[in-house]
């Protein structure tokens, strides 16, 4: 296995816009490499784990914020990625 090193320009200060935007990119970069790295089972694995904790949550946004809260659904769209996700793998 080959570990691959990333050089990036000095980061901007953390008040910045600028360095929220680069840090995300930076951040999706690394989790698409990773990702790349990962044995597909292990990454199976997180995203059932992930899917059960943020069920929870959902359930929980819909009694405490309700079902049409902005961040409700947020989340239920990140539950229905994940979902999606591992059904095309068959891990649902």
């Amino acid at each position: 296995m080959s570990i691959i090193t990333l050089s990036s320009p000095p980061p901007p200060e953390e008040n910045d816009e600028s360095f929220i935007g680069s840090r995300d990119a930076t951040h999706r970069a690394y989790w698409a490499e990773l990702q790349n790295q990962l044995p597909q089972p292990m990454v199976n694995l997180m995203e059932q784990e992930a899917l059960e904790i943020l069920t929870k949550s959902l359930r929980s946004y819909n009694k405490g914020i309700g079902k049409d809260h902005k961040l409700t659904q947020q989340l239920q769209r990140h539950v229905d990625q994940l979902r999606k996700n591992l059904k095309g793998r068959q891990f649902i």
